[in-house]
């Protein structure tokens, strides 16, 4: 809803909760990662199993946005670049739709 413009009126009565609600939560959710306490011990190993999902992921995005046309791909490369400050969300619509075809989203 952020991609299409949507206001935080708009967006607070879609999660149905009170516009307030909704403010707190995106201040508090854009604001830096939390570090992770030294004591914290993990119970599982962080060890990635058989799937490489980051090369697995990459890959398919790669064959994702190699479906896009070249204006499409520059419109995109533009934006991440921060040449333009307008996001292109015809593309970003196209490219999530390609990669929900991989089961990726």
């Amino acid at each position: 809803m952020l991609f299409n413009g949507s206001n935080d009126l708009q967006i607070a009565k879609a999660l149905e909760m009170s516009i307030e609600e909704w403010q707190e939560t995106r201040s508090a959710c854009s604001g830096p990662p939390l570090e992770l306490k030294d004591q914290a011990m993990p119970s599982d190993p962080l060890e990635p199993e058989e799937v490489d999902f980051k090369c697995d992921y990459r890959s398919k995005a790669e064959e994702a946005i190699g479906m896009m046309s070249e204006k499409e791909h520059d419109m995109l490369i533009a934006y991440y670049k921060g040449d333009t400050s307008k996001p292109p969300i015809r593309q970003f619509k196209y490219l999530c739709a390609n990669l929900k075809n991989y089961n990726i989203t």
